[in-house]
């Protein structure tokens, strides 16, 4: 009796233990989330789990809610199902770029406004003129003719003065981009406008948009570092969680809420078949 009551109790320790430490990284990714400056929230089975508070300044937003609803509500095209990055717009008829990713079963959305940024691209499309509210903009805008940058505005300079202070020519640009200059120049003659990602080779996260007029390009930059790294801290958070669950080697061990199941160990998945997403 007593070496039963010994080894219930010491499992009744280790439960207890996986139950606090799980909550703990729950709670870990969750005040990430909530002291983003980024726009985010979490969605998990349909509700709005988490916001942070940047997202209540920009969106009407409710925790606890249905996502539809709140959608609906802002008068927001849904994100594309699958898609890591949507472009969508609202009844304002502000523009969205709105970043997708799945942790441990959640899906956590980060909306960022761009709307001044798509009103400016159309602009160098209907014009060749530089204009001075281009450079007067809240954008990172920089222009190249000649091979070089040859007029960026203070936000530009801001970012990458450091670099530009030793190499202001377009293809060392384009190189501290990640990018082979030749490749982006051919590009960018064949589309006329090139928007992509890039990482930086001092690991700057950047939405990039190039646009030609003839032998100038314009470049406008967004610097998405912080949403980046918001992403990977919640990685790691989910990457505890995950090796405080295989710990427990041989014995299945998982976590459930509100009837489904949002991580769950090797041993869990193989002898009980759980798994992650699905209803217990």
């Amino acid at each position: 009796q007593n070496g039963l009551g010994r080894t219930i109790d010491a499992l009744r320790s280790e439960k207890e233990l996986a139950e606090r430490l799980a909550s703990e990284a729950r709670e870990y990714s969750e005040s990430i989330v909530r002291d983003s400056a980024v726009p985010t929230m979490v969605v998990a089975n349909g509700l709005i789990k988490v916001a942070s508070s940047s997202a209540g300044n920009v969106l009407d937003v409710g925790e606890g809610e249905q996502f539809d609803q709140f959608l609906a509500r802002n008068g927001l095209t849904p994100p594309e199902e699958g898609d890591p990055v949507s472009e969508i717009s609202d009844s304002k008829g502000r523009i969205f770029s709105v970043a997708r990713w799945k942790i441990g079963g959640d899906d956590f959305f980060a909306f960022d406004e761009i709307s001044e940024y798509r009103k400016m691209e159309e602009e160098l499309r209907r014009s060749t003129v530089e204009s001075e509210k281009l450079f007067n903009s809240f954008l990172p805008t920089a222009v190249v003719t000649g091979g070089n940058i040859s007029k960026r505005n203070d936000m530009f300079e801001s970012l990458f003065g450091e670099f530009l202070s030793s190499d202001s020519s377009f293809d060392g640009f384009l190189r501290y981009l990640g990018e082979s200059p030749e490749a982006f120049r051919t590009e960018l003659r064949s589309g006329g406008i090139i928007m992509r990602m890039c990482r930086t080779t001092d690991r700057k996260y950047l939405n990039v948009s190039a646009s030609s007029a003839g032998d100038t390009v314009f470049l406008f930059m967004e610097d998405i570092t912080e949403q980046e790294s918001l992403k990977l801290q919640l990685r790691d958070a989910q990457g505890l969680l995950n090796g405080l669950l295989e710990s427990f080697g041989e014995e299945p061990v998982f976590i459930a809420e509100n009837g489904l199941a949002r991580a769950a160990n090797i041993a869990a998945r193989n002898k009980l078949s759980v798994r992650v997403d699905e209803h217990i």
